[in-house]
């Protein structure tokens, strides 16, 4: 507030205090985001079912979806200031956890959300930059949290008091980085953690509250582990590796059971794991391939190639009868057991959107440009109905035609190019434009 030289207010100021005290009271209303077409296919194990089978849950960008499978309704559970960078979700689905990044020197926060009433349950801050992996316990009573390369340290929370139990150091110092978490399947003191050559069993001992880990024996086999899924019965878990091929662990003696296959391996590693209740293997690989995989017979009996990108994420529902699966591409993708081949439910644009424009007098499409391609879109339902791709180019800027005869666009080689909004066939090419 302006005061005169003899430290009075004036009538200039005390009028200008008045107004900003107005306007603080008045509440200003936000915008409600209605619907986000999007998905983040760089985050590994990021799409997962629900166990009730009618709903999908995905990251988009700084947001957490839970879209319905048939009517495409969605629940968008926003509070994170940065991406996520890693989903779980509890084996009853009453609750999900994500974790984000942030930036260098601060810390990145857990939101555990509780299901049913799609509502924010706990925050846990304590890990620094990153949040790499998080898992929770089969009864629902603990968290663990694994962070980056930055904080290097696994941290097991308990749900009930909303608390950090204890933590410690995710791997030795002569090893890599831990990438990993996963909980066993029916004890809730005993989980696994997978990275860069380390493999360690933790068991929790809440009275001391400590967690000592088991170094798992691998002999001679060096590998570095992605996924992790520890099988019925908390006997053995499957290890995927950067390699391509799986090791199966025994968690009693800490050591390897076995590996395969030794040939054929695939390609760009294993990404993602999931045990299908008939006993069999479904992964994803870097190579955009998913296989149902039988491990002791060491045979694949089925397979199927995305038309695009990697395999970062595998989700099963119901009984397996139908399987869901997320791509390095950001198209999310459906099949059944039987036929196993995918057909596409969600799609994006997997790079920055460069630029967004309605056609004159229409909000029922909306047209946006990006690296390679322009897509229109339908409002309403959010569903692809054209895409224009010019390969290794970037579309800097789109619009309408006002009559709405024609899609004009901008590119990063100095052309104009104008397509028929119709069947995106290039109309006309205006070279050196800039």
């Amino acid at each position: 507030m302006a005061t005169s030289e003899n430290g009075a207010t004036t009538p200039l100021a005390s009028a200008g205090g008045t107004r900003d005290a107005e306007m603080l009271n008045n509440e200003v209303k936000r915008l409600k985001l209605g619907n986000v077409v999007g998905f983040s296919g760089d985050v590994l194990r990021g799409l997962h079912v629900h166990p009730d089978t009618d709903n999908i849950i995905y990251p988009v960008g700084c947001n957490l979806i839970i879209e319905d499978i048939e009517s495409h309704e969605q629940t968008i559970l926003a509070g994170h200031s940065n991406f996520i960078t890693t989903v779980a979700m509890s084996s009853s689905g009453e609750f999900l956890a994500t974790g984000q990044m942030t930036h260098m020197g601060f810390k990145a926060d857990i939101i555990v959300w509780h299901y049913p009433s799609r509502t924010r349950y706990a925050t846990f801050t304590l890990h620094r930059v990153h949040i790499q992996s998080l898992a929770f316990s089969p009864n629902d009573k603990y968290l663990v949290s694994l962070g980056g390369k930055d904080d290097a340290s696994v941290v097991v929370w308990d749900l009930q008091k909303r608390a950090a139990v204890c933590g410690s150091p995710a791997a030795m110092r002569s090893a890599g980085q831990a990438r990993v978490a996963a909980y066993c399947c029916q004890d809730d003191d005993c989980f696994m953690t997978g990275g860069d050559g380390t493999l360690r069993v933790w068991k929790l001992d809440l009275p001391n509250r400590k967690i000592h880990p088991r170094d798992i024996n691998t002999g001679q086999m060096k590998r570095n582990v992605e996924c992790i899924q520890v099988l019925d019965g908390d006997k053995f878990a499957l290890c995927g590796t950067t390699s391509g091929d799986i090791m199966k662990i025994n968690l009693e003696t800490a050591l390897l059971a076995k590996h395969g296959p030794a040939k054929n391996r695939f390609s760009q590693g294993i990404k993602c794991l999931s045990v299908l209740r008939s006993g069999e293997v479904l992964l994803g690989a870097g190579d955009g391939t998913a296989c149902v995989f039988q491990f002791d017979k060491l045979s694949k009996i089925k397979t199927m190639k995305l038309p695009e990108g990697g395999v970062s994420a595998v989700g099963v529902r119901g009984a397996g009868h139908q399987v869901y699966v997320g791509s390095t591409s950001s198209q999310i993708y459906n099949a059944d057991y039987l036929d196993f081949k995918p057909t596409l439910v969600r799609t994006c644009q997997a790079h920055a959107v460069t630029d967004v424009c309605f056609a004159a007098g229409c909000s029922d499409l909306v047209i946006t440009s990006g690296r390679e391609d322009i897509r229109v879109w339908n409002t309403h339902t959010a569903q692809e109905l054209l895409r224009i791709t010019v390969p290794n180019m970037v579309c800097n800027s789109v619009c309408v035609q006002e009559d709405g005869k024609a899609i004009v666009s901008g590119w990063n080689d100095g052309k104009i190019r104008a397509f028929f909004p119709e069947t995106g066939r290039c109309m006309w090419t205006i070279e050196d434009a800039h």
